[in-house]
């Protein structure tokens, strides 16, 4: 089961993954009918299930797997994903916070937690959660960009600009953060559209952004929108 589920994890052919994540959890039913009390049977059998979207069974495995392990915080913190992808938000939030209980050291873990609390419009949750992020993850950019998307949603620009700076700090390629910051230079121009070095700054970090990562169809449109016009040369007759 371990090398059919190592097989599909470095396959890039979706037919071809789907294919030995099958034959795993074959072999893994087989491993749990011989023995239902093995928890890594039951843990990689809902791991599987989870990669194939059949998020009822993912779940039935996890729980199953809690049940002979209840102080795994892998098992929680799994069982939080599949509730999370279910739009179970509650079950998710519960899950992730058992997980965290047994071990408070999840960077991850705490970065899903507050994507899921921004989920449901709980920022100033989201921010403490996102700053513990923060600490366990330290040279990571992504808590900082969640940071920023958060404060600027609450209103408070300068310290969404922030933590955008931040995360550039940590990350000169992050095209979240340089989108982040487009947007606040953008958002201070149009509340006075005599600063046109706001929409410079922004159209700026914009395309940064986007040499970063091309494929933002409604930044490219946010950049054509406020685009200065060319000015052409007048031409004698």
């Amino acid at each position: 089961g371990v090398i059919y589920q190592n097989i599909a994890e470095a396959d890039k052919k979706i037919e071809s993954v789907k294919a030995n994540l099958l034959k795993a959890i074959e072999a893994y039913v087989r491993a749990v009918t011989i023995q239902s009390g093995d928890f890594d049977a039951n843990l990689n059998l809902s791991v599987c299930y989870y990669q194939l979207e059949k998020y009822d069974l993912a779940e039935q495995y996890c729980k199953a797997a809690i049940e002979i392990d209840s102080k795994s915080a892998a098992a929680y913190s799994n069982l939080g994903i599949i509730y999370d992808c279910q739009g179970r938000l509650y079950d998710a939030i519960s899950a992730y916070k058992a997980s965290l209980e047994i071990d408070t050291h999840q960077g991850e873990i705490l970065l899903n937690l507050g994507s899921t609390y921004m989920r449901q419009g709980r920022l100033k949750q989201a921010v403490s959660t996102f700053e513990l992020a923060s600490n366990e993850l330290p040279e990571h950019s992504a808590p900082w960009e969640q940071i920023g998307a958060c404060y600027f949603h609450l209103g408070q620009e300068q310290q969404a600009f922030e933590a955008y700076q931040k995360a550039v700090t940590l990350n000169s390629k992050s095209a979240i953060a340089h989108r982040g910051m487009g947007v606040i230079h953008m958002t201070r121009f149009l509340r006075d559209r005599n600063q046109t070095t706001l929409r410079d700054q922004a159209l700026e970090e914009w395309n940064i952004s986007l040499e970063i990562q091309s494929d933002q169809q409604d930044l490219i449109k946010l950049v054509e929108k406020y685009r200065p016009k060319p000015i052409t040369q007048p031409t004698v007759a």
